[in-house]
């Protein structure tokens, strides 16, 4: 994977609580394309990045894209918002119903047969633990679903605790570099 990716966090649009303002989706796709042309190689969404919106815009980024220059998509499962409280903080949840059909939803609105990384977002507080929750990842890398899985947002102990039940392929800790 190239040094630098593209975050699609801002991309997600406005009406839910972690929104960076209005975007124009067509703008997003050209700045996408543009990072492609010059050399990024990967994407970083998330289903709770405006409740699917940014996975939308990135898969219609997709579209316009040769098979040789689309970049690799990672996305995020784990976290669940209410539709009927849309700027209510999302759930952190980590159930293997919820991760299997948080996956099936975001192949639906990135239009891509399998996921290039499928990242746990956050560490549940629903009560799940890691040994249930891990091993719907490697199920769903299994099945072909998603070419590699990893942890987002998870502590050292939670990081070795995965790794004992199946191989981690990444880690993306709480950094910044801005």
């Amino acid at each position: 994977v190239s040094r630098v990716g593209f975050g699609a966090w801002a991309i997600g649009g406005v009406g839910w609580p972690d929104a960076w303002g209005a975007q124009d989706d067509e703008v997003s796709v050209a700045a996408i394309h543009r990072a492609v042309e010059r050399g990024v190689n990967w994407i970083d969404t998330a289903p709770i990045y405006g409740h699917g919106h940014s996975e939308q815009v990135v898969a219609r980024a997709l579209r316009g894209l040769s098979e040789g220059d689309r970049p690799y998509v990672f996305t995020k499962a784990g976290l669940k918002w209410n539709p009927d409280e849309p700027m209510s903080p999302p759930a952190l949840v980590g159930s293997p119903e919820n991760i299997r059909a948080e996956v099936e939803a975001s192949l639906r609105r990135l239009g891509v047969d399998r996921i290039d990384l499928l990242q746990m977002h956050w560490p549940p507080t629903d009560g799940t633990p890691i040994e249930e929750y891990w091993p719907a990842f490697l199920d769903l890398r299994d099945q072909g679903k998603v070419r590699a899985v990893g942890l987002s947002n998870h502590d050292v102990p939670l990081l070795e605790a995965a790794e004992a039940l199946g191989h981690v392929d990444s880690l993306q800790p709480k950094f910044s570099a801005v």
